[in-house]
Order: C-alpha cells, then sequence, then structure tokens
C-alpha cells in the first residue's frame, strides 16, 4: 500500500513538473497579416525612431477581395497591394510624397526600394525578415497593440 501511496505521489508530481522551450525557440504567434510590424533594421542598421516622430511601420491585410499593404514609411503614409504564394512575396507599394527632413526620406527611400526588392519573406518568432533571394533587404519586429 505505501509503495502505491509514494508511486502514486511520484506520478503527480512529473505531470506538474512542465518543460518549456525557452523564448528563442517558442513557436512564433504573429502572422504575416493582420499584425503591426515595426522595421527594425536597414541595410544592417538598427532604425532609431526620434522622439515625436512616428515609427516606420506596414500592415499586410488579406480580404477575399484584395491584398493590401498600408503604414507609414518615415515621412508619409504608405499604401499599395501585395501577392503572396506560399513562402513568395511582391509588392506594388507607393507613399504619397511631402518633402521630410533627410534622415527621414532615406528611410522612406530604403523601405519603398527593400518592398520593390522583395521576392519572398520568412517569419522567425516576433522577427519578419523580407528577402530578395536568400539576402535580407529589410527586418521587422511585431508589436502588439494595447
Amino acid at each position: 500500500m505505501i509503495r502505491r501511496v509514494m508511486l502514486a505521489s511520484f506520478v503527480i508530481l512529473l505531470a506538474q513538473c512542465k518543460s518549456e522551450k525557452p523564448a528563442s525557440e517558442a513557436s512564433s504567434t504573429a502572422t504575416l497579416t493582420n499584425t503591426y510590424w515595426r522595421l527594425t533594421e536597414m541595410n544592417g542598421e538598427p532604425i532609431q525612431t526620434p522622439a515625436g516622430v512616428r515609427e516606420v511601420h506596414i500592415i499586410l491585410t488579406h480580404t477575399d477581395q484584395e491584398d493590401r499593404i498600408k503604414g507609414f514609411a518615415g515621412c508619409n503614409n504608405l499604401g499599395g497591394s501585395f501577392k503572396l504564394d506560399g513562402q513568395k512575396i511582391t509588392f506594388s507599394a507607393f507613399s504619397t510624397k511631402m518633402m521630410c527632413p533627410p534622415e527621414q526620406m532615406k528611410v522612406e527611400d530604403f523601405l519603398l526600394n527593400a518592398l520593390t526588392a522583395t521576392d519572398n519573406f520568412e517569419i522567425k518568432g516576433e522577427k519578419l525578415t523580407l528577402l530578395e533571394g536568400q539576402t535580407t533587404v529589410a527586418n521587422f519586429e511585431s508589436v502588439y497593440l494595447k
């Protein structure tokens, strides 16, 4: 009887121990569409959003009628469409063209060129990488709005 109680206690103890993956190995909760993707890296350099300036971001939406991209490119609003086929993606994006400080225009020009060059993507965890072939053209991070 004591052995059975000890065995049952041991089984209960084992059931309560949970193995959790480290955050770096956790599966992605971000999806390509309907996620706010903040630009984090341009030409291998981190993006620093100046105080008082909107952050550069894209949001991709998918409906039965259309696939749209919208966002903020650094100086102007961004709009357009995209086509998705598995991991392959192409963008047709545009922005309004108000003039802004050179640093903001540099980021905007980069983003528009990166979107034009992109032909595939990958999502790992909360990170979106836009690629041209196997070359990274831009990195984004998902942001969850409160």
